[in-house]
């Protein structure tokens, strides 16, 4: 159930901080027939200079063909002699869902090491040409979401090179090159190579052009601005995809409309968008997440709107969606049946870590629909309400905040509940360890369930859309939500406003922490955009133990998370300064190479605490995270000491200082709250370390998390949403489609252990893994160089991370639950897809 204790206050629905701009309207192409093309019938502006920008979401889960709708290569967009850009779901060298860039009839091509498989936010592509090398020696420039994604000729990013992509001279372009055909969205020459997703304002200019045309960032987050004022050049353009009449249109003042291929139907214009404010579209909207089931033989189209899964019902079958219910909101949304299946298909709203029951409708922690039952956490009422038939419209209503759920056929809600005065619902969620709650669907294989959360009033096409929206405005639903209920989409996501980004200039996320990879000097200052109050380094080509430090302590004594030693007089970071760190030579060796994460509290200031050990602790902005420091009375039994939060801590890493003691630490899921983990082995959980913690105090065990007259330091995280999650999931054993875990951000930092003995810990930040697949983690409890293996570990996302490895470390049956701290890089309200 909803803790207000747990939870700050939340930004309003359609927050106008950030996007000032607005993309209205986006262009679902279904990845078999539908595209726009052009002849270009007029001279260029410049022969040597082009630049595209595009905005795109992905369908379909990542490394399969169907999701995008082809066997062969799958372009954003091409034209003749093969130039194109594309996502690529079938490479013969084995990089799928790679970007690539191909040039000069493919004998000249370059893939990036980055895997685009994010399939629940929006991608931003900026490709800038200039084969004037006179002028510019970085001919291709290509930045995804804001960011360079390095030079074609390094090998950071790019592989899989063919030919020279930067012969000296006689190369140009042929996008918008007269006489040549532009397609967006298909292959040039065959029906090989069709995208399957969504697209959004599709700009090309005809000339010079630079990423701050198309992007800049507010506040960590990246977001378009407004290209009215651009200019696009003789063979330029700007497709809206907001005329339902006219896909093609050009907007650029230019006229340069594109024509249709295939049959581009009204309802393949969406409102799931980039943006959204208080007067424009919800921004980005919920869809089915192909990351959530395993093993999985459904087919995800209508952009991931519409599941026809490939067998019977099996907990494989059981999908959630990409979007949680905001626990402080109240949501609705819609489906309706396209197969001959009728009824035979579940929905509902389950716990994140939620799984079908044997009858795979749903267990414990869940309330679905099922023909004419109702399962309320797993119990059945048979011949609850009318069975559905196919085509009928299934409707759910949640209450974030209590777990309540009605279910309704055809706008008449089962047992008389209704939504809008909060009575006669069809159940309430079993919901423990307030876990997030996710809508869900199990299906028949005859079942073709299409979804709205607001974005498609048709159902891909199958009815005739309503035009309801919700209080706020947004959505388009066949009935009219229930009072105050709203759509599940990014403008209605909620986020404390102490990290909120369109609410503060000073503590969003990335002003809160910040993790960085650096190369040894030898001793230098590290930015980190604020005054960091705890910094961990940890050298990443060679062994050498763990570094802390923290402002409570001070400058000259370090612990080491993977030894139980007291902490040291160490000179390696030798000052907290106003923007980042200086470190000694000791963590700054000329040759290695080293990862730190940076935490920010309260400057070093601290405030004495109330509990029953002398204490002082210092807060950070947020009230996530907290250093606490305390000294034993020399008494005996257990102790309190304050925290400094406003609510429980949900982990906490806590160690003596002056001798020789292991690191125990808290959970508040996947564990019994007496026990704790050690951060210095891979033991399991440990019994009699902690006694009752809430939003004042944690009670320590004598001898483990106090002693004697002995100093401790504690390091206290709690939830905060949108910042910080402390969580558990539990492996599934696949080797590469792992468990997906929710987070409601795109994190920068994940540290994991499995709770069995055996499991060794592991940290994964944005610093080190930049983008998909990760190179390797680090281990907390090893002195080790940086852990890689041969296949993927762990794919950080717009809303949470992928485990893509059985490996024991993070996906082993066996090692059951694992437990996790997270740290976001942006709230997923505002975060592009990774």
């Amino acid at each position: 159930m909803f803790n207000s204790e747990l939870w700050q206050k939340p930004t309003a629905a359609g927050g106008t901080g950030i996007y000032d701009y607005q993309i209205t309207k986006s262009l679902k192409f279904d990845g078999t027939s539908q595209a726009l093309e052009k002849t270009w019938g007029a001279a260029e502006s410049d022969t040597d200079k082009k630049a595209i920008s595009v905005w795109f979401k992905r369908s379909g889960a990542g490394g399969t063909n169907s999701e995008i709708g082809s066997t062969t290569n799958t372009k954003i967009c091409s034209a003749n002699d093969f130039n194109q850009l594309e996502i690529n779901t079938n490479n013969p060298t084995g990089y799928s869902d790679n970007f690539g860039y191909i040039f000069n009839s493919g004998n000249n091509a370059n893939w990036s090491k980055m895997k685009l498989r994010d399939p629940s936010a929006w991608y931003h592509l900026v490709w800038i040409w200039n084969s004037d090398e006179s002028t510019d020696t970085d001919r291709v420039k290509v930045y995804l979401n804001g960011e360079s994604m390095g030079t074609i000729n390094s090998s950071t990013y790019w592989n899989n090179k063919a030919g020279d992509p930067f012969p000296s001279s006689g190369l140009d372009t042929t996008f918008g090159k007269n006489g040549n055909e532009m397609h967006i969205a298909r292959y040039q020459y065959d029906d090989a190579g069709w995208w399957g997703g969504q697209m959004a304002d599709f700009i090309m200019i005809d000339g010079t052009a630079s990423i701050s045309d198309f992007g800049e960032t507010k506040n960590g987050v990246w977001k378009p601005v407004d290209p009215s004022g651009l200019t696009f050049g003789n063979n330029g353009f700007w497709l809206k995809f907001t005329n339902t009449s006219n896909p093609g249109e050009d907007f650029s003042g230019n006229d340069n409309d594109f024509t249709t291929i295939g049959t581009i139907s009204t309802h393949d214009f969406l409102l799931d968008t980039p943006t959204f404010n208080s007067s424009s579209n919800g921004g980005n909207f919920a869809t089915y997440n192909p990351l959530s089931p395993t093993s999985n033989s459904a087919v995800f189209t209508e952009g991931n709107l519409k599941s026809s899964p490939g067998s019977n019902w099996s907990t494989t079958t059981y999908i959630k969606t990409t979007m949680a219910i905001p626990k402080d909101k109240k949501i609705y949304f819609e489906a309706s049946d396209a197969g001959s299946a009728g009824g035979l298909f579940s929905i509902g709203v389950a716990i994140e870590s939620g799984v079908p029951s044997s009858t795979n409708v749903g267990g414990a922690g869940s309330v679905t629909l099922y023909d004419e039952s109702k399962y309320v956490n797993g119990t059945r009422t048979a011949s609850w309400i009318t069975t559905a038939s196919a085509g009928d419209i299934i409707q759910v209503a949640v209450d974030g905040a209590t777990g309540k759920v009605w279910l309704g056929i055809n706008n008449t809600w089962g047992g008389s509940g209704n939504p809008s005065a909060g009575s006669n619902e069809a159940g309430t969620i079993t919901n423990t360890n307030s876990e997030d709650l996710l809508p869900v669907v199990c299906q028949n294989s005859a079942s073709n369930l299409v979804l709205n959360f607001g974005q498609d009033g048709t159902f891909a096409g199958a009815k005739t859309a309503q035009g309801n929206s919700d209080a706020t405005g947004y959505g388009n639903f066949y009935y009219s939500p229930p009072t105050n209920f709203l759509a599940l989409c990014a403008g209605n996501l909620s986020v404390a406003d102490a990290i909120n980004p369109a609410e503060t200039d000073d503590d969003y996320p990335q002003k809160l922490f910040t993790a960085l990879a650096y190369s040894g000097d030898d001793g230098g200052s590290q930015t980190t955009g604020f005054q960091p109050d705890f910094v961990w380094v940890k050298a990443r080509n060679t062994s050498q133990g763990h570094g802390l430090w923290d402002s409570s302590r001070g400058t000259t004594k370090v612990l080491n998370s993977d030894a139980n030693n007291a902490e040291a007089t160490s000179s390696g970071l030798t000052a907290f300064g106003s923007t980042g760190y200086t470190m000694g030579t000791y963590y700054n060796q000329s040759g290695n190479t080293y990862v730190s994460w940076s935490w920010r509290a309260n400057g070093g200031s601290t405030s004495s605490g109330s509990g029953d050990l002398t204490s002082t602790h210092q807060v950070d902005p947020s009230g996530g995270f907290s250093i606490v420091k305390a000294v034993g009375d020399g008494g005996s039994g257990d102790k309190t000491v304050t925290h400094g939060l406003s609510a429980a801590p949900d982990c906490i890493l806590s160690k003596n200082l002056d001798t020789s003691y292991n690191w125990d630490t808290y959970w508040s899921s996947g564990m019994t709250v007496t026990k704790g983990l050690r951060l210095n082995t891979n033991e399991g959980q440990q019994t009699g370390r902690w006694g009752t913690i809430n939003s004042s105090i944690m009670t320590c065990k004598d001898n483990y998390t106090w002693a004697g007259t002995n100093n401790y330091i504690y390091y206290c995280f709690r939830n905060i949403e949108g910042y910080i999650k402390v969580g558990n999931y539990n492996g599934n054993g696949e080797s590469s489609d792992g468990t997906f875990v929710y987070t409601g951000f795109k994190p920068a930092f994940v540290m994991g252990k499995g709770v069995v003995s055996g499991a060794a810990w592991w940290i994964q930040d944005d610093a080190t893994s930049p983008y998909n697949p990760s190179p390797g983690v680090q281990e907390p409890n090893d002195s080790g160089a940086m852990y890689t293996s041969a296949n993927p570990n762990v794919d950080f996302l717009s809303n949470g991370f992928k485990v893509r490895n059985n490996n024991a470390m993070f996906n082993s049956t066996s090692y059951d639950p694992y437990v996790f701290l997270a740290v976001a890089h942006n709230p997923f309200k505002y975060a592009t897809a990774r």
